[in-house]
């Protein structure tokens, strides 16, 4: 083990370590933490007591999260979070719905940013013109936040479109014929 130093816990629940984030229970955010790092595992100290134990992240910029260590009231499981985003999107309409299902399929550690992107274009079009621009998106093959962005902007979503290239099977899956 070697000690990294000391680290002071972000208002999220994490330290910043070794250009990765790590998750501490969140009664100790604002406090100063000290850590010891093997090639294997980040180990977390307060005031000498282990808070936390994580398997030391390869990669840069990612995260390493208990979700023990959020307060019960930000505790959602995965498919309880989904089901809210799952909600918003339908709010929307059918296609905007599917496109929340491809990008849960495409992207499943990061779908909820650019599910976020396209609900937060609610503040700028109305829901018809988000899901017409879904429709457009779907029959492309495409589900980025950003080109469903650029649909609404352009004003594509009122062209026709065709889905001469995919098949339904079911409410969230679509693959080439």
């Amino acid at each position: 083990m070697s000690t990294v130093g000391s680290r002071k816990v972000y208002h999220d629940c994490h330290v910043f370590i070794d250009y990765s984030y790590y998750s501490v229970p969140f009664e100790y955010i604002g406090k100063v933490v000290d850590i010891d790092m093997s090639k294997e595992l980040v180990r977390i100290f307060y005031q000498t007591k282990e808070i936390a134990v994580h398997p030391r992240l390869q990669e840069r910029g990612k995260f390493s999260t208990n979700i023990n260590h959020y307060p019960k009231y930000k505790r959602f499981s995965d498919t309880e979070y989904q089901e809210r985003y799952q909600a918003k999107m339908a709010d929307i309409g059918p296609y905007a719905e599917q496109v929340f299902f491809v990008v849960i399929q495409k992207q499943p550690q990061d779908w909820s940013r650019t599910v976020q992107g396209i609900l937060s274009l609610t503040g700028t079009y109305p829901k018809e013109i988000i899901d017409l621009a879904c429709k457009r998106a779907i029959a492309f093959g495409v589900h980025q936040y950003q080109v469903i962005r650029r649909i609404c902007h352009n004003g594509s979503y009122s062209l026709p479109v065709e889905f001469n290239n995919f098949e339904e099977i079911n409410e969230d899956e679509y693959i080439k014929v």
